[in-house]
C-alpha cells in the first residue's frame, strides 16, 4: 500500500518550499520535515517489512537514496544506494538492510540531479508490504466549532475533496454557536450537529457520542476548528495506523502544531504535565533545517498527552462509560490523555497550522486553568500535595497583581474556591451559564484607537513575544553552562529587586502608561501607573495600579488558602471516587440536551 505521498508547496495548505526539498550543489533533495521517511517509527510501530520508493518523472536524473541520524550537533549519512532513473515511473526498492536489526532509527531519504535540461520531479511516495494482513482504519474526525465559519468550511471542502472519496472517512462537527449552514454542509459523509454551547469539551464528546453509533470506526480525530489542516497528514496517520504491531494496537497518535504567523516553525509535537506545568515537547523548532527533522524522530522525551488541535485515539478507549469530563475548556485534553493514553507517537509530517497562543490573552482562562488544574490533579497527580497547587497558585496571583490585571486575580481564586465546592456543584453546573459568569468578571476589550493611542504607536510600544526569541541554538555544552549561569544570576538580582518593591509599588508611579502585549515580563510594569493591555490585533483594556487592590488580593488569598487547608484532601478523595458519573454516555445526554 502506499505509505506516503512526495508532496510540493501547495497555497491551499503551505507554501514553504524549505519544507518539502532542499537544493543544494545543484541537488534536490527530500531530506525534509515532509518528505523524509521515518524509518525507525515504522520499523518500531508497524509490520512493514519491505519499502519502495516510486518516482514520477521525466527525463534523465541521478537518484541517491540515503539514511540520516542524529549525533549530537552533526547528521550521521549512509548512502544506501546511487543509481539513473530514464522511466517516467521508476520504482526503487530500498535495501533489506534497512529492515534488519534496530541501527535505522532516523529517516530515509533521496536527492535527485538532472541529467536533462528538461529532467523534473512530478509526483511519487513511498509503498511498502506488510509482514501481516493491513488493518481496518476507519477514521471518525471530530470537530468542535463556536462561530468559525469559514474555518470549518475551508476544511471541510479540503477534506471532501481529498480523503472523502476513499470511504474511510467520517466527519463529524459539533456546532456549538448554531451557525453552520447545515443544509449546504451535510451529505452522507459530512455530518453537522447543532449543539449546547458547553464549551471545546462539549462539542467534542458529542463528535465521540455520535462516532460510537458508527460500527465501522476504528478510530477518532479529535480536531480544532480554527486549525489549518493537511488531509495528507492524515492519509499518512492512517497507513501508519493500518500497519501497526499487535503490541501497538492502542498507540494514539498526535500532530505537531505550526505556527500560522511562521509556517515552518513547530510550537509543539506532544506534552507532559509535569508539576502542575505543561512541558513540551520540541518546542519552537525551525523545521526547515534537516537536523530539527531528525530531533523531532527521537522518542526521548515524555508524552502524557496530546493537544487537542490534533489527536487520533482508537475507539476502543472512547466507550459509554469513558467520555471526557465536563470542564469546559482547558485542560480537557491532558485529563482524558492521563486517563487513558500510553503509547503515543508524533510522526513528522503529521501536523497543523495554529495562531500563537502567546499573542492572546488568558483572560477567563485563568479561571480555568486553576480550577482544572486542581481537579486534573485530584485525579491523576495524587501525590502533587496542596503546598505545590498553593505556590503555583499564589505565584500566578503575585504575577498578575504586578502586572495591574487584578480581575486575572481574582479569577484564580474562584477558580480555586469553585474546585472546593466539589463534584455535586461541578455535576450540577450548567457550563454556559457558568462561563457568562466567569466572562463577566473579565476586561472589556475596546479599539484601542478609543484609548486615544494609534494602532501603529501601540505595536512600537508593545515587544510582541516573538518565535524568533524562542529559537533553540545549537551550542556547546560550556556555552550553554555560561548562559544558564548568567541567566540565573541575572534572574535573581532581579527578583530581589521587584521582590522587595512588590514591582514598584512602593515608589512613586510613573506618569506615562505603560503598553503591553498580552504575555509581557512584570517587569515592564516596574512603577507603572497606567498600563495599555494591547492584544495584537487592535483592541485593549486600561487598567490603573491600586494598592487598594493588592490588600484585599492579599486578604482574599488567605482567606481561600485557610479553605484549602481544611478541605482540599477530602474534596480530591471524593473526586478520584465519583469522577466516572461524569464520564457516562447517560450523564453526558443529560448534560448536552440530546
Amino acid at each position: 500500500m502506499i505509505l506516503q505521498k512526495i508532496l510540493f508547496p501547495t497555497p491551499e495548505i503551505c507554501e514553504d518550499k524549505e519544507l518539502y526539498f532542499h537544493m543544494k550543489n545543484n541537488k534536490m533533495h527530500a531530506d525534509t520535515y515532509f518528505n523524509s521517511f521515518s524509518i525507525g517509527k515504522w520499523k518500531k510501530y508497524t509490520n512493514l517489512f519491505s519499502l519502495f520508493l516510486v518516482l514520477q518523472v521525466k527525463g534523465s536524473m541521478k537518484i541517491e537514496v540515503y539514511h540520516l541520524e542524529r549525533q549530537g550537533t552533526r547528521i550521521r549519512k549512509q548512502s544506501l544506494l546511487k543509481s539513473e532513473i530514464t522511466e517516467d515511473n521508476s520504482c526503487i526498492e530500498i535495501p533489506k538492510e534497512v529492515f534488519s536489526g534496530d541501527r535505522f532509527r532516523g529517516v530515509i531519504a533521496f536527492s535527485l540531479e538532472k541529467k536533462t535540461s528538461d529532467a523534473r520531479l512530478s509526483g511519487g511516495w513511498y509503498e511498502g508490504e506488510c509482514k501481516t494482513g493491513i488493518q481496518n482504519c476507519h477514521l471518525a474526525i471530530d470537530i468542535c466549532t463556536f462561530k468559525r465559519e469559514e474555518y470549518v468550511k475551508r476544511n471541510i471542502l479540503l477534506l471532501k475533496k481529498t480523503l472523502l472519496p476513499t470511504g474511510n472517512v467520517e466527519i463529524y462537527v459539533a456546532d456549538n454557536g448554531q451557525t453552520l449552514d447545515k443544509e449546504s454542509l451535510s451529505n452522507d459523509k459530512i455530518h453537522i450537529y447543532p449543539n449546547k454551547n458547553v464549551g471545546g469539551v462539549g462539542g467534542f464528546t458529542r463528535g465521540m457520542i455520535e462516532a460510537l453509533r458508527d460500527a465501522r470506526a476504528t478510530h477518532v480525530l479529535i480536531m480544532d476548528d480554527d486549525a489549518i489542516i493537511n488531509p495528507y497528514a492524515i492519509e499518512k496517520m492512517m497507513a501508519f495506523l493500518s500497519m501497526r504491531k499487535e503490541d501497538y494496537k492502542d498507540m494514539t497518535v498526535g500532530g505537531a502544531m505550526f505556527l500560522l504567523g511562521a509556517p515552518y516553525m513547530q510550537y509543539e509535537a506532544g506534552a507532559a504535565w509535569t508539576d502542575l506545568r505543561i512541558a513540551a515537547n520540541h518546542k519552537i523548532l525551525d523545521m526547515r533545517e534537516p537536523i530539527k527533522v531528525l530531533l523531532n524522530e527521537e522518542e526521548d522525551q515524555k508524552i502524557e498527552y496530546f493537544a487537542w488541535w490534533f489527536c487520533c485515539m482508537p475507539m476502543t478507549m472512547v466507550t459509554e462509560t469513558n467520555l471526557p469530563l465536563p470542564i469546559f475548556v482547558h485542560k480537557d485534553d491532558i485529563e482524558y490523555g492521563l486517563r487513558n493514553c500510553r503509547t503515543m507517537v508524533i510522526l513528522n509530517g503529521v501536523s497543523v497550522w495554529h495562531e500563537d497562543f502567546d499573542s492572546k490573552f488568558s483572560g477567563i482562562m485563568e479561571y480555568y486553568d486553576q480550577r482544572n488544574d486542581m481537579l486534573v490533579a485530584a485525579l491523576h497527580k495524587p501525590n502533587v500535595n496542596l503546598r505545590l497547587h498553593k505556590k503555583i497558585m499564589c505565584n500566578e496571583i503575585i504575577r498578575n497583581m504586578m502586572k495591574l490585571r487584578y480581575r486575572y486575580a481574582y479569577m484564580r481564586l474562584r477558580g480555586a474556591e469553585d474546585f472546593l465546592r466539589g463534584i455535586d456543584w461541578l455535576m450540577a453546573q450548567d457550563g454556559e451559564i457558568l462561563h457568562r459568569e466567569i466572562m463577566a468578571m473579565n476586561y472589556k476589550m475596546q479599539p484601542i484607537e478609543k484609548l486615544g493611542i494609534t494602532r501603529d504607536e501601540a505595536e512600537r510600544n508593545s515587544q510582541a513575544r516573538s518565535w524568533r526569541t524562542l529559537e533553540i541554538k545549537s551550542v556547546s555544552k560550556r556555552q550553554a553552562a555560561v548562559i544558564q549561569t548568567f541567566r540565573v544570576i541575572k534572574s535573581y538580582i532581579k527578583q530581589v529587586c521587584f521582590s522587595i518593591t512588590f514591582n514598584g509599588l512602593l515608589f512613586p508611579a510613573k506618569k506615562k502608561p505603560v503598553i503591553a502585549e498580552p504575555n509581557p515580563s512584570v517587569i515592564k510594569f516596574f512603577r507603572a501607573g497606567t498600563a495599555i493591555h494591547y492584544d495584537l490585533n487592535g483592541k485593549a483594556y486600561v487598567t490603573k495600579r491600586s494598592l487598594k487592590e493588592v490588600i484585599h488580593i492579599c486578604k482574599e488569598y488567605r482567606r481561600v488558602s485557610k479553605m484549602l487547608d481544611r478541605n482540599f484532601d477530602r474534596v480530591c478523595e471524593e473526586y478520584r471516587k465519583r469522577y466516572k458519573e461524569l464520564t457516562s454516555l447517560e450523564f453526558w445526554r443529560e448534560y448536552l440536551e440530546i
